[in-house]
């Protein structure tokens, strides 16, 4: 991603913002930058995007699309626009500065990678397993009642697999489930229920060499 498409999205998502503020206009044109609608059709240069109540109502060419009276106008000449990304598997709250490590994880620095997320344009983020108590499910919540920003925080809560199964690194440890009988998955899927994970992440293979496979009758519990 270019240096100016990042400057890019972040004024976009400026502008969204300012677009919802009851304080604030509740249209905003954007012109001339280059959009990419992301539905396969082609770049559109010189483009202009008409957000209505914090949603893209149109999109065109500049001097194509009219705006009412009254509308915030914003210039990005020179600049892109892009559809926001969802990235389907990240493990926020371990790094920070240069470690990265089992004591980095705290709420604040899941907030950091959910901003930063944000920040370079991805609107949504899946946490795939690797969750420790429940501090990325009471993001997740106030995410929800409109308490948190950052992106969208998706959680499949602690990932199953056999015993040794999960992810290797020292940071990970303890995390995963680790079951080898039908009970025990079955206990594992009504915990993740209960907190109602937006998905389930089951380590099936032998993680090269380190595990014993999933059995396949436990996948099936």
């Amino acid at each position: 991603m270019s240096r100016k498409t990042v400057a890019l999205l972040g004024l976009l998502i400026c502008a969204l913002g300012c677009a919802t503020s009851p304080a604030s206009a509740q249209t905003v044109l954007i012109e001339g930058a280059r959009a990419i609608p992301g539905d396969g059709s082609p770049a559109i240069e010189n483009a202009a995007l008409l957000v209505e109540g914090g949603v893209i109502a149109r999109i065109g060419r500049t001097g194509d699309v009219a705006a009412p009276a009254g509308a915030v106008r914003i210039d990005l000449g020179g600049k892109t626009v892009m559809p926001a990304i969802v990235s389907a598997h990240v493990h926020p709250g371990f790094q920070k500065g240069l470690t990265y490590s089992a004591d980095n994880f705290t709420r604040e620095t899941v907030l950091d990678d959910l901003n930063r997320a944000l920040y370079f344009g991805i609107s949504t983020v899946m946490s795939q397993g690797i969750e420790k108590g429940d501090v990325m499910d009471r993001i997740r919540a106030d995410q929800a009642a409109g308490r948190l920003g950052g992106a969208r925080l998706l959680l499949a809560g602690r990932g199953i697999g056999a015993p040794n199964a999960g992810p290797g690194a020292a940071a990970y440890a303890g995390i995963a489930y680790e079951i080898t009988t039908e009970d025990q998955a079955k206990s594992a899927v009504q915990e993740l229920a209960a907190k109602k994970v937006d998905a389930v992440k089951i380590w099936v293979d032998d993680r090269g060499g380190r595990a014993p496979s999933l059995p396949i009758a436990l996948l099936l519990v």
